[in-house]
């Protein structure tokens, strides 16, 4: 198990250099979260485990003003997000696997936009994702000397947002 509090804040000053007699403008973005994980495992036998985990994140606030062609300075809302996790972790004498399902979902997802009239870069949050899979791994020991590895992955992932869209710029 664990905790964690985050108190973050960013500040920045924005230039309009294509406009210099206008003064700089001060930016501040700040939040805090506690965020927390819980894990259980569970020992089938000595060589079986099956594991269960539940997490919470936070991804701060952000400030986008990097790029100096970019019109706008833009900010992005803090990102939280749910995982759950479950699977199972075994082995033999030669042979290993390991199993897990996945799912999260996400609020004020942070997102990266290129583009609109400006063709600028904008920073903005989707009201929400999620995202769900399974993965599994796997290892045999053909010889002392040879170990044949293979895994599979899907992920499936989806913006739970109806009104995203690039801001059009001026």
């Amino acid at each position: 198990a664990g905790i964690r509090y985050t108190d973050d804040e960013k500040d920045a000053f924005h230039v309009d250099f294509t406009v210099p007699i206008i003064p700089s403008v001060p930016i501040n973005v700040a939040d805090d979260h506690v965020s927390w994980d819980l894990a259980l495992a569970y020992a089938m036998s000595d060589s079986t485990q099956l594991y269960a985990r539940v997490a919470s994140g936070f991804r701060a606030p952000t400030i986008q003003d990097r790029i100096a062609d970019d019109v706008a300075v833009t900010t992005a809302d803090s990102e939280t997000i749910m995982s759950y996790e479950i699977g199972v972790k075994g082995q033999s004498e030669r042979f290993r696997y390991n199993l897990a399902a996945f799912y999260y979902d996400i609020d004020d997802m942070q997102l990266v936009a290129i583009g609109g009239n400006a063709n600028a870069t904008t920073l903005l949050n989707a009201q929400g994702g999620e995202g769900y899979g399974v993965e599994i791994e796997m290892d045999y020991l053909l010889t002392d000397d040879l170990i044949v590895s293979g895994g599979f992955g899907y992920a499936s992932t989806e913006i739970k947002d109806s009104t995203l869209s690039v801001p059009a710029g001026p």
